[in-house]
């Protein structure tokens, strides 16, 4: 498996953490998508058409990826809270 992190994205990710609003936004970002892929799912499957499964399965495999940015973002606003 390629990756693609270099030295610039390490840099920008640093720089993005110490920007509140910036986190903030994305955290707001990835809430929203992780929403609009699981409601989309749920539609989707109710679906009987073979386009509409192959697209439901190509949807599901944005969702945990999402979800675990979703739940490391509300733990780690949980903790700043506290």
């Amino acid at each position: 498996m390629v990756t693609f992190v270099t030295p610039s994205t390490i840099a920008s990710v640093a720089a993005s953490a110490s920007s509140p609003g910036l986190a903030q936004f994305l955290a707001l970002v990835v809430a929203a998508t992780f929403l609009v892929l699981l409601v989309e799912t749920e539609l989707v499957d109710e679906a009987l058409s073979p386009g509409a499964r192959f697209l439901a399965r190509g949807v599901s495999i944005g969702i945990l990826p999402l979800g675990v940015a979703f739940v490391a973002i509300t733990a780690a606003a949980l903790l700043q809270a506290g």
